[in-house]
C-alpha cells in the first residue's frame, strides 16, 4: 500500500454450515495488553536515549466480552445486524 499499488478486498459474508442454536458461550479478554506493554517499553527506551524521564505507568484495564462459539463450526463467527438474518457466518 505504501508503494502505491491498488488493494482490493471483498467483505462478503458466507453463511456457515452451523446451527445457531448449538453453541457455547465463552468469556474472552479483549485487551491488547502485550502490544501496549511493548509500545510503552519502546517509548521509554527512546525517551531514555534522549535524556528524558520515562512516562508514568498506566494501569491497563482488561475488558472482557462474551462470544458465541458454534459446536458444529467453531471457526465461524456469530453475527447480528439490523434487518439481516442472524447466525453463524
Amino acid at each position: 500500500m505504501v508503494a502505491g499499488r491498488v488493494l482490493i478486498t471483498d467483505s462478503t459474508h458466507l453463511k456457515a454450515n452451523a446451527n445457531k442454536r448449538k453453541l457455547n458461550k465463552q468469556v474472552v479478554e479483549c485487551s491488547p495488553k502485550e502490544y501496549i506493554e511493548d509500545l510503552d517499553n519502546a517509548i521509554n527506551e527512546d525517551r531514555r536515549k534522549h535524556g528524558k524521564k520515562p512516562l508514568q505507568e498506566k494501569e491497563v484495564v482488561a475488558k472482557t466480552k462474551e462470544v458465541k462459539i458454534s459446536t458444529t463450526g467453531p471457526e465461524s463467527g456469530f453475527m447480528v445486524r439490523d434487518g439481516k438474518p442472524e447466525g453463524f457466518f
